[in-house]
């Protein structure tokens, strides 16, 4: 679910430091992909102490989009990091936010975002909940596609970054509500991981270590 760059919906998507221009940031990584401005985004702006935004959830089918062919260690390491923050059961969440938040950061009522340190006419309103429901919708389908490639990642990474790849993936099987394609094998494959023995080589093509399992 691509919501419009030149929506006027992002002027009113809040993110951890309040109202940022993602889309332009979304618009120029379109334009010319760059870790570097990434690890602003992510980090900086869309991810903060666990915390997760509306324009969090609505960055994230662009940024799958935007995924180039050979993966991206720094977006794998971010999807990992969403799926635990949005996780049931991970973050604590008001009895008030219980009723109308499935994940963390993405409340369908439009009181749950009348913030006082956004100006009023830039509010989320409730006619900007259906788009909300939308992504909320999307995400709930999207997180499957962010495990697979959170795991296939960490068959490539590091060692000292498998942990943090694996975490998201790990909490997302933890939710009763999740049903996956009968195809789906990263749940073997991260089990593998978790499990099995492991040694480190160097792989010719990339010069990066590998991980594989014995």
């Amino acid at each position: 679910m691509l919501l419009a760059l030149e929506d006027p919906l992002w002027s009113r998507l809040y993110s951890a430091y309040g109202l940022i221009d993602v889309a332009t940031i979304l618009s120029d990584l379109r334009d010319r992909w760059s870790v570097d401005a990434l690890k602003d985004l992510y980090w900086e702006t869309l991810f903060h102490q666990e915390s997760l935004y509306p324009a969090t959830y609505a960055a994230l089918p662009w940024l799958l989009e935007l995924q180039p062919e050979n993966g991206c260690l720094e977006s794998a390491l971010f999807f990992s990091a969403v799926l635990e923050s949005s996780a049931p059961g991970f973050a604590t969440l008001t009895s008030k936010e219980k009723q109308s938040s499935k994940f963390h950061g993405l409340s369908t009522a439009a009181e749950d975002h009348q913030h006082d340190w956004l100006p009023p006419p830039r509010q989320l309103t409730g006619a900007d909940m259906q788009i909300l429901e939308a992504l909320e919708e999307w995400f709930a389908q999207a997180r499957v596609t962010m495990a697979e490639i959170c795991v296939r990642e960490a068959e490539r990474a590091p060692r000292k970054a498998v942990p943090h790849l694996l975490r998201g993936p790990v909490y997302l099987l933890k939710d009763s509500t999740l049903s996956l394609p009968s195809d789906s094998s990263w749940p073997d494959r991260l089990r593998r991981l978790q499990t099995r023995p492991r040694r480190e080589r160097e792989n010719d093509a990339e010069g990066q270590l590998t991980l594989f399992a014995d």
